[in-house]
């Protein structure tokens, strides 16, 4: 997949399809240092449904509101062009599917 921009993020690849969104790698660059983060869409099977946005956005106000060292953090949410949509910390290490 060739980078695909949502605002200042460019998404490289997805990463997992989840029950109602779809999880990607991304970068971004941030006072010219670029990073890699996760970034959580909507997946476009749900369109624009009323009620997954409610969900979508509780879950991004609920766990933005989490902080604790074995939690990664939300770096950013909103909505670009329409499509809400969650940033966290990319944490380097095994895929937790496979364990």
């Amino acid at each position: 997949m060739a980078p695909t921009p949502l605002g200042r993020y460019n998404l490289e690849h997805r990463l997992t399809q989840g029950g109602m969104a779809d999880l990607y790698l991304a970068r971004t660059s941030v006072h010219g240092v670029e990073r890699l983060v996760v970034v959580k869409v909507i997946s476009q099977r749900f369109g624009r449904s009323p009620e997954f946005l409610a969900m979508f956005r509780d879950e991004a106000r609920i766990v933005t509101s989490l902080q604790h060292p074995n939690i990664g953090q939300v770096l950013d949410a909103g909505e670009i062009d329409d499509q809400p949509f969650l940033v966290l910390e990319h944490i380097f290490g095994r895929d937790l599917g496979a364990i």
